[in-house]
């Protein structure tokens, strides 16, 4: 079975950028800080074939991929790409397979499968299948994707179904369990960890709440959503996926709207002046039956002098995400 685990977390408010102490790991487990980009995605540094690259965490997607040399679209100008002919462990394509990915965003990959060394958080897989991307459509800003879904999200290379980084780490014996944890952060101490839970990540108890089985992707149930003290919905499968910068509701939530009497729409987006954030409600998620609670300085991007942006969206969907915001207040550990 999997589990997915939420894990109480107390960050101390700090100036600047620092960095934290982390506990010494096993040799069978890894760890490495990411780079918190505006508060709204994260990336970790990764080696492919002797070639360093920085890579999206995305829970929300299994595949891992990295923009080719041979890309020719405008988004792949300024971004870092692999070249096959500089890697020493290179093992050629997969049968010519087509690599193609799409996200929710519409956002598109298309390429093939390569099969090269990859090293991330200091672990390595020496026969990696990942996607060499030749044409990338909106991104742009990073030079790929980590991809940290499970295994049945992986898409496949023609008939055959490749495993993820992590599972690849586990059937070579590099790390002796398949578990990851993502620690975010406002700044450049956000922590991945592979192969075990950091007990110096986090304070208070582990909390356990099972993927739900008829989902490829890490999706569990959500006891209850309120918002004050109004219910906005209850028994909610909800997909807790770290590339989503924002929580997004279904359409049938849009009631919470309306304890924020200030809400604008400008450029698409939902804001309300900043001198009103003390009037926005607290967003209460209850979870195996603990409450986690975000206040509305957590659901906020401040945008301009007055106005802020409300990190929070509706879908033409009866599913919830739990994005980057959330992530920012507890230490989410994946099994």
């Amino acid at each position: 079975m999997h589990c997915f685990y939420l894990v109480l977390l107390v960050i101390a408010t700090c100036e600047g950028v620092h960095r934290i102490s982390l506990k010494l790991l096993t040799k069978k487990a890894g760890t490495a800080f990411m780079e918190d980009v505006s508060n709204q995605y994260y990336m970790v540094p990764a080696v492919i074939g002797n070639q360093e690259f920085d890579l999206l965490v995305d829970t929300g997607s299994a595949n891992t991929w990295v923009v080719s040399v041979n890309c020719s679209s405008e988004d792949c100008s300024s971004l870092k790409k692999y070249d096959s002919k500089n890697s020493s462990t290179y093992q050629g394509t997969y049968n010519k397979s087509k690599f193609y990915l799409e996200y929710a965003d519409g956002s598109t990959g298309k390429g093939y499968f390569s099969i090269d060394s990859v090293t991330i958080a200091g672990l390595t897989v020496r026969s990696q299948y990942f996607g060499e991307v030749v044409s990338d459509n909106g991104n742009g800003t990073f030079d790929g994707v980590f991809g940290l879904g499970p295994d049945s999200q992986v898409a496949p290379a023609g008939s055959f179904q490749p495993l993820t980084f992590l599972s690849n780490l586990k059937k070579d014996g590099v790390i002796k369990n398949r578990i990851f944890s993502l620690r975010l952060t406002g700044d450049d101490s956000s922590v991945l960890t592979i192969g075990e839970v950091d007990d110096s990540l986090y304070t208070g108890k582990l909390i356990y709440a099972s993927v739900l089985a008829n989902y490829s992707s890490w999706t569990i149930l959500v006891d209850s959503m309120n918002s004050g003290n109004t219910t906005i919905g209850t028994n909610i499968n909800t997909v807790v996926d770290s590339g989503t910068t924002a929580i997004a509701l279904p359409a049938s939530f849009s009631d919470l709207f309306e304890d924020i009497p200030t809400l604008q729409e400008i450029d698409g987006g939902l804001v309300v002046r900043c001198s009103e954030i003390s009037q926005l409600p607290n967003l209460n998620f209850t979870i195996s039956g603990v409450e986690f609670n975000l206040q509305p300085e957590d659901y906020i991007l401040h945008i301009e002098d007055s106005y802020c942006q409300l990190l929070i969206m509706l879908l033409k969907d009866v599913i919830m995400i739990l994005g980057d915001n959330f992530f920012r207040k507890v230490l989410n550990s994946f099994s």
